[in-house]
């Protein structure tokens, strides 16, 4: 597959990702996973938290038609991490830009259990009375 790069002053990662694809090596990689397959994993990890990189790399290489080799569960694990680093910061970022990377954001802005009011005009057969 070929990867155009705008100019040579682009770092070669750089148009990796700018192309979907993250490398698993910062200066000259040689191998790349899709930013799409890292965004799978990273789902099914959610859902499936036991479900291991070298699982996951296996099915992959056997839907493209590629032996298994140990190198590329290695690749893949390290661009996962490189890929849910990239993710922290990301929200991290957006956190900042909101306002929401105090300290006390979330006891200044969340509502305890008991502080919550029914709209009585929105649920009326909430209404409780003593007169039955």
């Amino acid at each position: 597959m070929y990867i155009h790069r705008r100019s040579d002053e682009h770092p070669i990662a750089e148009a990796l990702v700018l192309n979907g694809y993250l490398g698993t090596s910062p200066q000259s990689p040689s191998l790349a996973v899709s930013l799409k397959s890292l965004d799978l994993y990273h789902r099914i990890r959610l859902r499936k938290p036991s479900f291991s990189c070298e699982a996951f790399t296996k099915v992959v290489c056997d839907l493209y038609a590629v032996p298994y080799r140990r190198r590329y569960r290695t690749a893949m694990s390290d661009a996962f991490e490189v890929y849910l680093s990239i993710l922290r910061a990301v929200d991290k970022q957006v956190q900042r830009v909101l306002g929401r990377d105090t300290p006390d954001w979330r006891v200044l802005n969340a509502c305890p259990p008991c502080g919550y009011e029914v709209c009585i005009f929105l649920f009326p057969y909430l209404l409780y009375t003593d007169s039955v």
